[in-house]
């Protein structure tokens, strides 16, 4: 991390609680470029967050208090994973490479070196293999590359032959990637909608799916691994089923998606974006927390409380009682708006001051 850097803590309002069940977001700000990518490690007690600036920071969930930075690319940072012991690190950059970090220390481990930008980076469920994807450019195809993780202290310091290369041969660039169920495909989303799925074991593709009518923004993977969700700027989310790749469910929001993910054991999705400054880029979820990142580099954290669970399954189980609330709360501050009004109107003016005396 950031060498010598003083521990500071982020800008962030002060949580309170609402009656409907959630928080004021701590507001983490440690660039003001567009943010790319936010993730929790499995513990959930740290968040991790790249931009379009060259380094990755790290704050503690627990207050958004800032950790440190990763500084050693040269490059806007695309991507970024954590292993689930939280130890080692890869990110993914617009100069080319891709580093591996000890995630204790910040030390630069190895850096390997790519003929272009890397797009996609991630580690398989387990951890035994690393997906790296890069760019295509100008004579130089588009390249999906499947690597075997070595120990920390055994990573070579030179790029070594890919376990397997997969040359993506379609005009349509791949925007985001994931691993499939049981690590036997690899799902890919390109910028004109449509999804590829490629099957490892026979190294084809098994499945397009013409998704989208825009460029897909954001593959979600759900907690249990069944599902997946899709985001694009077409304004609509899918929901799809991780084994048969059949469409599940499908959410029109009527504003562009910049990325959207699955929370409380699938049984709920979250999505973002918007045309503003501030429209959101990322997004990420823990057991009880969400984080979002926006163009204009902030981050939010919300710790979700007991009440919002406990609204939520109110929601689902008993929707009429959930419904008869939503309409008491309603009809409440619709009173007391009335009865605001009626007290305004029977105030009488208070006289205007008398203008001050000019000054000799």
């Amino acid at each position: 991390m950031e060498p010598g850097a003083e521990q500071k803590v982020a800008e962030h309002a002060e949580e309170q609680e609402h009656d409907d069940g959630g928080l004021v977001p701590l507001a983490l700000m440690g660039t003001e470029r567009p943010i790319t990518q936010v993730k929790f490690n499995s513990d959930g007690d740290i968040l991790f967050t790249a931009s379009k600036a060259n380094h990755i920071s790290a704050w503690f969930t627990d207050g958004g208090r800032w950790i440190g930075n990763y500084l050693g690319h040269r490059g806007v940072i695309w991507s970024f994973d954590v292993n689930r012991a939280t130890t080692l690190m890869v990110s993914g950059s617009g100069d080319s490479s891709i580093i591996f970090w000890d995630v204790m220390t910040g030390r630069v481990l190895a850096q390997w070196h790519y003929e272009t930008i890397v797009r996609v980076v991630a580690f398989s469920y387990g951890d035994q293999s690393l997906l790296v994807i890069a760019d295509r450019q100008g004579d130089v195809p588009s390249m999906i590359y499947v690597y075997d993780v070595p120990a920390m202290d055994q990573i070579p310091a030179e790029r070594p032959e890919a376990r397997i290369a997969l040359i993506h041969e379609s005009d349509a660039k791949i925007t985001r990637a994931v691993w499939g169920f049981l690590n036997e495909d690899i799902v890919t989303g390109l910028e004109d909608g449509t999804i590829f799925v490629w099957n490892l074991k026979n190294r084809e593709i098994t499945h397009r799916i013409p998704a989208h009518s825009k460029a897909i923004s954001c593959i979600a993977v759900g907690k249990n691994g069944t599902g997946f969700l899709t985001t694009s700027h077409d304004g609509f989310a899918h929901l799809w089923d991780m084994q048969t790749y059949e469409k599940l469910r499908s959410y029109d929001t009527g504003i562009p998606l910049n990325t959207g993910d699955v929370l409380l054991d699938s049984e709920h999705i979250l999505v973002g974006g918007g045309q503003e400054a501030s429209q959101v880029t990322t997004s990420a979820t823990s057991v009880d927390k969400l984080a979002s990142g926006s163009e204009d580099g902030m981050v939010r954290l919300l710790h979700l409380n007991k009440a919002f669970f406990t609204l939520t399954k109110e929601k689902k189980r008993h929707p009429a009682k959930a419904a008869a609330r939503k309409e008491r709360k309603k009809a409440a501050k619709a009173a007391a708006a009335a009865a605001k009004v009626s007290a305004s109107s029977e105030t009488p003016a208070a006289a205007a001051p008398a203008p001050a005396e000019a000054s000799a």
